[in-house]
């Protein structure tokens, strides 16, 4: 595989969910399973990690001892060849927008300027404009077919595109420098409207006995190993 001209600083992989403290859904696994890869290939010399005590956004969610980016920390440690120094944890965040937020505070306070985003196929459009957006003239982020994870059908992609609709009308009346916010909670309360209409794109696309793939599988998995 020819490795690209450009010299990134580091890989973004995008998180993919938890069941528990100490369980990664299948979708956040297959985006650290290629993050791996490129950091063995040389395409990344770092990587970052984000994720926080929550896993999802909804107010009320449980908050977990662990970080997400730690637990996912100890995924890829545990896979073997990349070193601990070599990962950077922005332990903020419970959605793509705030957790771009906390890659670029990290990102500037280490001087790292050109990143690599690493996700599904289907969620990076959305996730590239929020990065892009949110990074604006101060830190560059680049997508290739090298990062993009293949995930087959647990994103649905008429969901995302609703998503990306939804993500762009609220970024459409933001300054170009979008200031760091205070905090996710104060994020959150600023934007009730864009969050309930998140809400009901995704339950009009999961309503109740069709929950996302993304957890659904892990979940039989588990189940069976259980038995």
């Amino acid at each position: 595989m020819k490795k690209p001209s450009l010299n990134y600083d580091a890989g973004i992989i995008l998180g993919g969910g938890r069941y528990d403290e100490n369980i990664l859904t299948p979708l956040s696994k297959m985006r650290l399973d290629k993050g791996w890869e490129l950091y063995n290939q040389g395409i990344i010399p770092k990587i970052i990690l984000p994720g926080s005590n929550y896993g999802t956004y909804i107010p009320k969610a449980t908050k977990f001892e662990k970080t997400t980016a730690k637990l996912r920390k100890e995924y890829l440690l545990a896979k073997g060849s990349v070193k601990d120094e070599a990962i950077i944890l922005a332990e903020e965040g419970r959605d793509t927008i705030y957790e771009a937020f906390a890659v670029r505070k990290k990102a500037k306070e280490l001087g790292l300027k050109n990143l690599l985003l690493i996700t599904s196929e289907r969620h990076m459009p959305r996730a590239f404009f929020i990065f892009k957006s949110i990074f604006g003239s101060d830190l560059k982020v680049y997508t290739n077919k090298l990062s993009e994870v293949v995930t087959g059908n647990i994103l649905i992609g008429d969901e995302e595109k609703e998503y990306l609709s939804l993500v762009k009308e609220l970024f459409s009346s933001m300054p170009e420098t979008i200031p760091q916010p205070d905090s996710w909670e104060n994020w959150y309360s600023e934007h009730l409207d864009f969050y309930s209409n998140y809400k009901r794109i995704h339950d009009r696309f999961h309503p109740p006995g069709k929950e996302s793939q993304a957890y659904t599988l892990g979940a039989k998995k588990i189940k069976l190993i259980q038995l």
